[in-house]
């Protein structure tokens, strides 16, 4: 175990002067905290103009010497991955490491600069341990052999371990992150995934899983939209891509973000396989398949933990063996062309098809 010494600053706390952005158009104004829980808006009286009170997420509050308030945590969990198939097959390389790392700074952490960010790294690559701390520098870093159990059980765990050295860290500072976020290392990002609406609320995030219908429709008109108006070609289930309807009980499961307490008990899950599939039943509609899309949905829901979405899969963000692939909309995939789930589009062969 790997750690880098940080002493944690108790910037913005209840009684300390901050500068805050209290409303779209002003400027910075000087104000005092009256309330603040790590994961919620924070409560602060205004020292200029009106002298009112004012809720605003601590992203928008920053120390009285000009220091981030919001503070966040990476915790990136599993195996590395590398650039040609599944861990099983091809093993974790540096090369993949070096690519999604990047993606990730660009489009996670610089892509929210209003949060102050903390990196956690847990992985079963004990070879890439040192890349690991490299490309991420993270605060903790743990790398050790992958238990012998069943994959999912292995996915779970991973997320466990990683959560628990973001849980371990604030035990020993006394503090809590405002917003923590659990991902794996191989996600590659297209786009930012911007976070500021993410800070003080009580979902657990995570990104649209999407189906796609195969008829003639171009990749640049895909858009997602919540109007529930038919006549709006947005809308039309045919020829876009949209949350997946095949299994109403899943999550796309490459990432999650929630305040840091709700991330703690969500990353629980995979000790929770055993009594859901117990409950459930393997091949059932709650779990249709062994893999950890139906497990983490199931464990969220019974915590009460309310869901949130945003991003695109494999639109936003994808695998970093899949970077270069785009998704063929065109081609016929069945007779008569109805609907294609996600696991009925062969990535693979899309690669192939362009020459990769």
């Amino acid at each position: 175990m790997a750690h880098r010494d940080r002493k944690q600053s108790t910037w913005c706390d209840v009684g300390e002067q901050v500068w805050a952005w209290a409303a779209e158009g002003t400027e910075w104004v000087k104000a005092r905290v009256l309330r603040r829980e790590p994961g919620e808006a924070a409560v602060v009286q205004l020292l200029e103009g009106d002298s009112s009170n004012k809720t605003l997420p601590p992203s928008l509050l920053r120390s009285r010497h000009g220091a981030l308030c919001a503070r966040a945590a990476l915790c990136l969990f599993g195996r590395v991955g590398n650039l040609r198939g599944k861990f099983d097959e091809a093993g974790s390389t540096r090369e993949a490491l070096d690519i999604s790392s990047s993606s990730i700074w660009e489009n996670v952490i610089r892509a929210n600069p209003e949060l102050s960010w903390d990196i956690f790294a847990h992985t079963w690559d004990e070879h890439l341990a040192s890349a690991i701390g490299e490309a991420y520098r993270p605060l903790s870093l743990v790398a050790e052999a992958q238990p012998s159990v069943e994959t999912v059980l292995s996915f779970g765990e991973a997320c466990r371990r990683s959560a628990a050295l973001k849980a371990q860290w604030e035990r020993q500072y006394g503090f809590r992150y405002d917003l923590a976020v659990l991902m794996r290392y191989d996600v590659f990002w297209r786009r930012p995934l911007h976070l500021s609406a993410q800070v003080a609320s009580p979902l657990l995030w995570t990104g649209h899983w999407c189906s796609v219908h195969a008829e003639d429709l171009s990749v640049r008109e895909v858009v997602l939209s919540q109007t529930l108006v038919e006549s709006d070609v947005r809308y039309v289930r045919s020829g876009v891509l949209a949350p997946s309807q095949f299994a109403p009980t899943g999550l796309h499961d490459f990432w999650f973000v929630a305040s840091s307490q709700n991330l703690d008990r969500f990353a629980q899950w995979g000790q929770a396989v055993s009594d859901l599939r117990s409950r459930y039943g393997l091949s059932s509609n709650e779990i249709p398949v062994n893999v950890g899309h139906f497990y983490t949905y199931l464990h969220a829901k019974s915590l009460g933990l309310s869901l949130g979405f945003t991003s695109v899969s494999y639109i936003d963000y994808t695998l970093v063996r899949y970077r270069d692939c785009r998704l063929q909309v065109g081609q016929a995939l069945r007779s008569p062309d109805v609907f294609c789930s996600h696991w009925e589009i062969s990535v693979p062969r899309q690669c192939e098809e362009i020459g990769r």
